[in-house]
């Protein structure tokens, strides 16, 4: 029977002992729990930090793209309206120009037209006149 004892007194010191060293690793890490949950935290905030500069960098480079080819569209229409404006202004000064001188030609007909009225204009003698018409033969 000793030698049962002894057995049951090893089986118990070791468990004893087992339980110990569990206790003092649960301790330690314990312990250290508040570094790990703190290095843990930090990590993460890293983390979070990199991915949100990162997004931030990708959408304004995006916006900018975006902004620099609208304004590379809208500096394109402003050139060609630009340019449609000087192309009907200087259809409109043409168009002025041969106004001016179809005034000019009608003015210059209506003169011909007038001189030569005056020209044809035979003036009746008075007693002609007076009588009622013209004499009888």
């Amino acid at each position: 029977m000793g030698s049962r004892r002894t057995a049951e007194l090893e089986a118990r010191e070791e468990a004893v002992l087992k339980q110990e060293q569990e206790t003092a690793a649960l301790k330690q890490e314990a312990e250290t729990f508040p570094q790990r949950v703190e290095e843990n935290v930090r990590k993460a905030v890293d983390a979070a930090t990199e991915r949100l500069t990162s997004d931030f960098e990708k959408t304004s480079a995006l916006l900018k793209a975006q902004f620099t080819g609208e304004k590379n569209v809208l500096s394109s229409k402003i050139a060609s309206l630009e340019s449609l404006v000087a192309a009907q202004r200087s259809q409109i000064e043409e168009l002025s120009k041969h106004n001016e001188q179809a005034y000019e030609k009608v003015q210059d007909i209506a003169n011909r037209a007038v001189a030569a009225a005056k020209r044809e204009y035979i003036p009746v003698p008075a007693a002609m006149q007076s009588a009622g018409g013209p004499p009888e033969k």
